[in-house]
């Protein structure tokens, strides 16, 4: 529809302008210039889509409206080298008539070219968002000030050539002795007027084109934005131009997809080590990729599943293997659920590590833990039952291995007991067995356990003997095993 507007209204305008710069035009009269006019506009209209379809469509999306706007100035200098031809050949007019006429063509030309050129790259944005086309990556090949100062520039000339046509010719009148001065001097004034009004119309609407363009941008941007911040990270700003607007995009799509990557490294660290502790690592990189470690203060505990092996022979790996994943999905819940971190799975054991918080110590997160691992097992993997040992103490937690191949680990004395205290739970057939350390700082309603005083064990690779503290499977209470 802006097409049709730009290529019927321009017929009497032009008419009118040719009549002003050009004595023979002026005898054709503006009635009969505007319906020759009007059909070779008609006919420039009917060729513009084939046009379009063959040198527009086919091309990048990114390509089609500088394509477009040739197009358009085309045809619009086609229709005045029509007019021109017609004038000189038929009606005999000198060539000069259509040269004037070619000029006012030309300016019009670039008025309707740019805006429908606008129109194109909102056209291109909309399919873009649809998902009907595919944009390619923007290479940055023009400058939005390039763009306009360039076009600015040329309205500029082509404008003050219109006015120095209509100024020119009606000096011609007042030379002639056709017109007086103050008669010539009216009638520029009114020329240049209309000429102006003219060119602030076109000029007022192809601002507000190109500002509905960039407002359709920015909604876009703004929209993608939004969706980020809520988490959305499935969306892409879609574009349509090659200068700047299009690098906002290009950035803020490579912004999206590395907030992508990052998390899925997040939900992949995640599933290797705690959620908590994945943040961590995150947020400091560097910290994540250097070898060595930091002394912590933590709870250890290791669990491993009693009568597995014998189950184990009987029953296929497939089998097998879906009844560990049950198990360890659980396990899993549940020592993230008291804020515990799991370190590594072996065999049917587990190694987790508690750190404590504000208002519970790591000592009791760990038996809170170790007490629902019992009855997870209870519960899911009725005949089997799970051996739990806790030790508290100092550890070193950080970055073993080598620069190609790291594990975020830890390690020390703490480790070595709590496996240890695992091994006596197994041996004497309790379920949890703690060291004194761990039994000394529990919370009162997890030391009011029924908790065994196994006096002191020896264990291997410890020259000391450490007090040890047991309970039987099923002996905790059920209102404390929700802890």
């Amino acid at each position: 529809m802006r097409a049709v507007l730009h290529y019927l209204l321009a017929a009497p305008v032009l008419a009118l302008f040719g009549c002003e710069v050009c004595p023979y035009i002026q005898g054709l009269g503006p009635l009969s210039m505007t319906v020759i006019l009007l059909g070779c506009f008609v006919v420039a209209l009917s060729l513009r889509r084939p046009l379009l379809r063959h040198l527009v469509d086919g091309r990048s999306p990114l390509e089609q409206a500088p394509y477009s706007a040739r197009v358009d100035l085309g045809l619009f200098v086609a229709v005045a080298v029509g007019v021109g031809s017609y004038d000189t050949l038929i009606m005999g007019f000198p060539s000069g008539s259509g040269v004037k006429l070619l000029m006012g063509c030309v300016t019009l030309g670039a008025f309707a070219a740019a805006d429908l050129a606008l129109e194109r790259q909102r056209r291109v944005l909309r399919a873009a968002e649809a998902g009907d086309i595919a944009l390619p990556t923007p290479e940055q090949r023009s400058t939005v000030s390039r763009k306009l100062t360039g076009f600015t520039v040329a309205a500029f000339a082509l404008v003050t050539n219109d006015l120095v046509l209509l100024i020119l010719n009606d000096m011609g009148w007042l030379t002639g002795g056709a017109m007086d001065v103050a008669a010539a001097s009216a009638n520029v004034a009114v020329e240049i007027a209309v000429v102006m009004a003219t060119a602030l119309g076109h000029m007022l609407n192809l601002i507000l084109s190109y500002s509905a363009t960039l407002r359709q941008f920015l909604q876009a941007e703004t929209r993608v934005l939004a969706g980020v911040s809520a988490g959305r990270l499935d969306q892409r700003v879609c574009f349509s131009s090659d200068d700047e607007f299009g690098q906002i995009a290009l950035h803020t799509n490579a912004m999206i997809e590395g907030l992508q990557e990052r998390e899925q490294v997040k939900r992949v660290l995640g599933k290797m080590v705690s959620p908590a502790l994945a943040r961590q690592l995150l947020d400091d990189p560097d910290r994540a990729l250097r070898l060595g470690g930091e002394r912590r203060e933590v709870a250890v505990l290791f669990a491993d599943l009693r009568g597995f092996t014998a189950l184990s022979e009987g029953t296929s790996a497939v089998e097998v293997v879906a009844l560990l994943n049950r198990y360890f999905s659980r396990a899993v819940a549940v020592i993230h659920g008291q804020g515990g971190a799991v370190d590594k799975f072996m065999g049917d054991g587990l190694m987790a590590v508690f750190f404590g918080g504000e208002d519970r110590s790591a000592a009791s997160q760990a038996v809170a833990a170790a007490l629902g691992l019992q009855r997870a097992v209870t519960e899911d993997l009725p005949g089997l039952a799970v051996g739990v040992g806790i030790h508290q103490g100092e550890v070193i937690a950080g970055n073993i291995g080598s620069p190609d191949r790291l594990e975020y680990t830890f390690i020390g004395d703490t480790v070595n007991a709590a496996s240890r205290l695992e091994g006596v739970a197994k041996a004497q057939r309790y379920g949890v067995v703690i060291s004194e350390p761990v039994h000394a700082e529990l919370e009162p309603a997890l030391r009011g356990e029924p908790w065994d005083d196994l006096g002191p064990a020896a264990l291997r690779g410890r020259q000391q003997a450490l007090q040890v503290w047991g309970l039987f499977p099923g002996q905790e209470t059920q209102s404390q095993t929700g802890a």
